[in-house]
């Protein structure tokens, strides 16, 4: 290792330490206005590490999948029949 990389190696320990401070700093301040508000109102804590920093976890993928036209039928009972209709 060189010096110009063991340079940046540093100056990246530096961002990240000053980063988990700041986020830690931020979860107490959180967590204590939510301890001196009423009862009823809402909270700001959040529930789960994932809600805390979402930035470390990977985000979930949602897939939409449209219903085809054939599906989308609207059901009538009559005399205990299904009828189709569009």
């Amino acid at each position: 290792m060189d010096i110009n990389e063991l340079i940046k190696t540093l100056e990246q320990r530096r961002k990240g330490l000053a980063y988990r401070m700041w986020k830690e700093a931020n979860l107490i301040s959180v967590g204590i206005s939510d301890l001196f508000t009423k009862k009823n109102a809402k909270r700001n804590f959040p529930i789960n590490p994932e809600l805390a920093s979402p930035e470390l976890y990977p985000q979930k993928r949602v897939v939409k999948i449209k219903k085809p036209s054939c599906l989308k039928h609207n059901n009538l009972k009559m005399k205990g029949e299904l009828v189709y209709y569009e």
